[in-house]
């Protein structure tokens, strides 16, 4: 009689005698489990000596990475120098004659969006290069490839506006730009 008001709740759920015993085997691996949990070791030993070797390959392999990275960087991404030859920034255009050397003059204010000034250099289209000129907002290097042949084909620039007859530059474009750019 003991036994059988001990698993009322078997016969209620109406299980069968196998599956009793499989249950009351699962109830006693999680006894034994919360016993194991609240009596066994409570910490990991960590042992640094252990962990060295590892620790060491590791900056190890992460110095090598960043070897790789940096030469990586140097020849894709060679630092700017000082003087540049302004023929190497026309790419496959030929040029005859003098070269003009390539400024960036005409500082202007602008005001941030707090309300702060601040001294902005602006570009002259006549003497910008290649690369000064894409980097200006909507000029890639095929429009500013353009631009430099434009130049060097029909002559110089007499206002920023003469851009609009440069293939790939429209209103939105010159609008942008606007602020950034002179002629001299």
């Amino acid at each position: 009689m003991l036994r059988r008001n001990w698993f009322f709740w078997m016969e209620a759920l109406q299980i069968t005698p196998g599956e009793r015993r499989v249950m009351i085997s699962l109830m006693g691996v999680n006894l034994i489990l919360i016993g194991f949990a609240l009596f066994g070791p409570t910490r990991t030993i960590y042992d640094e000596e252990y962990y060295q070797p590892v620790i060491e390959e590791f900056r190890r392999l992460s110095a090598m990475d960043e070897e790789e990275q940096d030469a990586l960087f140097a020849r894709y991404k060679p630092p700017l120098e000082d003087e540049v030859d302004p023929r190497s920034l026309l790419g496959d255009y030929q040029i005859a004659g003098e070269v003009p050397k390539i400024l960036a003059a005409g500082p202007s204010e602008k005001s941030d969006d707090n309300g702060d000034h601040r001294v902005e250099e602006r570009l002259n289209i006549q003497t910008a290069g290649r690369d000064e000129l894409m980097s200006l907002s909507g000029i890639g290097p095929v429009t500013a490839d353009r631009i430099v042949r434009y130049r060097l084909d029909e002559g110089p620039f007499s206002d920023p506006d003469d851009l609009l007859n440069v293939s790939g530059i429209g209103p939105v474009t010159l609008d942008n730009i606007r602020e950034l750019i002179y002629v001299e």
